[in-house]
């Protein structure tokens, strides 16, 4: 029922009164300090006197259209209960019904209210959050773990990079939750403050500036009685002392609420840390639209804001580009901002060229933004003068590292600091928030983002390190390729290895450790199908050879390597052909059998299909020649099988089933296992290789059978089997029996 002025519909119980549209509750006629998810909870209970209301519709009510968690409905009915006083006195108002809901027992009274109904005019202010300008994107999971874990905890700390977006995202969470706190959000910057003295007098200007005395004792005093969530914005460079305020604020006032923001956490009793990552962004690779780009969060704020600034083309190529740029600033938001301000002078698919520059091309932000967050390398410059001067140190030397490391590559590039300071300086980095720290297996490996790691090497060269560092560098990383590592760890450090391969061939670098590396890395790249990589840095290193080096395994091991590369990634070119004529002669003279033959197989196939049928026959005469010689079971048994194939496909087929027939029943031969095809492996790749004999060789039904035969009794587990029995009935013409 309404009231006589027109107002709320009123309800009474007890000594209190409920205003259901304008959700005020007062007590005796005063107005009570209870937040507006409380007020909403209480009005469903209303709505129901006498019944259980589940849980879920009480949550749906409270947040509609939200998704939380339990936990917060616990929170706000018990800041409901204590309002009213619930169970004090005998007077019972609200009950849990376990495992079904709450219900509401008191006696009320619909009657027209004939006191004047208290009004938010008389209510203190409730805040001072400053009005939302955009829309904040891509950070829904991030507010809702917000608002989880101050259901659960007092002090939340968001953690992360400088121009990562942890103010925007606090302010976007204090202003969802300010309805939840009965005297309101407030905002407090510590940004400006140099000194940790007037921390407290800051605060209480901003909270309760009417209060006199003491600035902690106005602080406590006017928050002991409040319902309060408290924004402090910027804590890093003052970390000790708010955390000291900190912890005497929560231990004094049981209401009130805290969302810090700081570059590390404040490390206090109960507080929570929630990093901040960037926005999210497409992978590397992946082939997007205008319209599908656009559903990634970085990449819609650097649309926004690009065309708030005039830059409006979006298509498939700024889309491209958009995703690239996003990729190369870690989809941190202050540099995505930076970036779309120049996208209206250079264009989208032009700034992505530029991005090698980014600390001179990324500096002009707003005019109304602090100092810090007007340029890349400001916001940046902020971070890193915090540091200790070992810390600063540690931090620019890890620039060096190119897609991560671990602690035993860092105390490589710092092996003039002791070990144990290495490891506390590289915790306090990863809690500064510029390095990264991943846990996998156990195992934690660090990372520096794009754009810090950038920040990182020019203040290495800024200290005159660069070369030498780069040296600790190669030697790491040269030394993990030559002791036993398992393949799993090397791809991990690959990025590494190519970057420690570039500066070694590079103008500053020693050629003989840069063909030391390479002769390291070349067999890793040809075990990792990074067949193009292996045969450019086995090339470098060849032409780098010093003159002592020529004509040694070293040259032997790279001249084999290039040419396997180049075989696989060039095909049977005229290049393929010399790489194995070089290797072939150099294995000669190294007295190298199976290096020898192996190029020798190699130069054989070329022949083969070039084809140049009588070098190829002569190719595997002189296999045979070095097989024998080195008494190799397995080399003469490929030799036959060489030769047979040369011979038919001279159009010499009774000698070529004289080495054939020779070869097929001792590849079964337990010395064929070890050398080439092998039985299993010949089974679904080499055994093609005689097909087409089987199919040219219809004269000669002996040699389809033969095959035939053996390779029915060899094979007739492997899923070829039948392929080759087809063949060999259509070379021959006639049924082939089973052995």
């Amino acid at each position: 029922m309404a009231d006589a002025d027109g107002g709320a519909d009123i309800v009474r119980f007890g000594p209190f009164l409920f205003a259901r549209q304008r959700r005020e509750l007062s007590e005796n006629g005063l107005p009570l300090r209870l937040g507006g998810r409380a007020l909403d909870l209480l009005a469903a209970l209303l709505e129901h006197p006498g019944e259980v209301v589940s849980k879920a519709s009480l949550m749906k009510a409270a947040w509609p259209g939200m998704h939380v968690v339990e936990a917060n409905l616990s929170v706000h009915m018990s800041a409901l209960r204590r309002a009213l006083r619930d169970g004090q006195d005998q007077a019972r108002y609200i009950i849990n019904e376990p495992g079904r809901g709450y219900r509401f027992v008191g006696a009320i009274d619909h009657t027209p209210n004939r006191a004047p109904v208290p009004s938010r005019s008389t209510a203190a202010p409730r805040g001072n959050l400053p009005a939302r300008l955009t829309t904040l994107l891509g950070r829904e999971e991030a507010l809702d773990a917000v608002a989880a874990h101050l259901a659960g905890y007092r002090l939340v700390t968001l953690v992360g990079v400088g121009g990562i977006g942890k103010t925007a995202l606090a302010l976007e969470a204090a202003r969802r939750l300010a309805r939840d706190f009965a005297d309101g959000a407030w905002f407090v910057s510590l940004a400006a403050l140099q000194d940790p003295t007037p921390i407290a007098s800051t605060l209480a200007a901003v909270l309760c500036p009417e209060v006199t005395g003491h600035p902690l004792a106005a602080l406590t005093s006017w928050l002991r009685e409040r319902e309060v969530l408290l924004l402090l914005d910027n804590c890093e460079h003052l970390a000790d002392a708010v955390a000291e305020l900190v912890a005497r604020l929560l231990a004094a006032a049981q209401g009130l609420r805290i969302i810090a923001t700081s570059r590390e956490s404040l490390r206090v009793e109960g507080e929570v840390v929630q990093q901040v990552p960037g926005l999210a962004f497409p992978p590397a690779g992946l082939i997007l639209g205008a319209h599908d780009a656009l559903a990634w969060p970085a990449i819609r704020l650097l649309h926004d804001r690009a065309a708030a600034q005039g830059a409006v083309a979006f298509g498939a190529i700024e889309a491209e580009a958009a995703a690239r740029i996003c990729r190369e600033l870690d989809g941190m938001p202050l540099a995505i901002e930076l970036a779309a301000a120049r996208a209206a002078t250079f264009g989208i698919d032009d700034l992505v060229k530029r991005l090698d520059d980014r600390f001179r091309l990324l500096n002009r932000g707003r005019r109304t933004a602090a100092p810090r967050q007007r340029s890349l390398i400001a916001t940046l410059d902020w971070s890193h003068d915090l540091l200790s001067t070992a810390e600063q140190k540690l931090f620019r030397r890890l620039g060096i590292f190119v897609g991560g490391f671990g602690l035993d590559a860092a105390s490589s590039v710092a092996s003039d600091i002791d070990e144990a300071e290495i490891a506390d300086h590289l915790a306090g980095l990863v809690m500064k928030s510029l390095v990264v720290s991943d846990v996998q297996d156990g195992k934690s490996r660090f990372r520096l983002l794009e754009t810090t790691r950038l920040y990182a090497l020019d203040k290495l060269e800024e200290s005159g390190e660069t070369t030498h560092i780069g040296q600790r560098h190669v030697a790491y990383f040269a030394s993990l390729l030559n002791r036993p590592a398992d393949s799993a760890t090397l791809r991990l450090e690959l990025d590494n290895i190519r970057a420690a391969l570039r500066r070694s061939f590079g103008a500053e670098g020693e050629p003989t450790v840069a063909v030391t590396l390479a002769t390291a890395a070349v067999p890793r790249f040809l075990e990792f199908s990074l067949l193009p990589e292996a045969e450019e840095w086995a090339r470098r290193a060849l032409e780098g050879l010093q003159p002592e080096q020529r004509g040694t395994q070293r040259e032997m091991s790279l001249r084999l390597a290039q040419a396997a590369a180049s075989i696989f990634s060039r095909g049977l070119t005229d290049q393929t052909h010399e790489a194995w004529r070089q290797t072939a002669a150099l294995a000669e003279r190294l007295g190298e059998p199976e290096q020898h033959m192996t190029a020798l197989l190699a130069l054989w196939t070329c022949e083969l299909r070039t084809p140049d049928l009588a070098q190829s026959y002569r190719l595997a005469q002189r296999y045979q020649d070095v097989a024998l010689a080195a008494g190799s079971p397995s080399g003469v048994l490929t030799s036959g099988w060489m030769l047979g194939l040369s011979l038919q496909h001279l159009g010499q087929f009774q000698r070529a089933v004289a080495h054939l027939e020779a070869f097929l029943p001792a590849e079964d031969d337990e010395t064929m296992r070890r050398g080439w095809p092998s039985s299993e492996r010949a089974a679904s790749t080499g055994a093609r290789a005689p097909w087409p004999f089987f199919r040219r060789a219809t004269r000669f039904r002996g040699i389809a059978a033969a095959p035939g035969r053996w390779l029915h009794r060899r094979f007739r587990k492997q899923p070829k089997s039948a392929s080759l029995f087809r063949y060999a009935k259509r070379a021959s013409g006639r049924f082939v029996p089973a052995c």
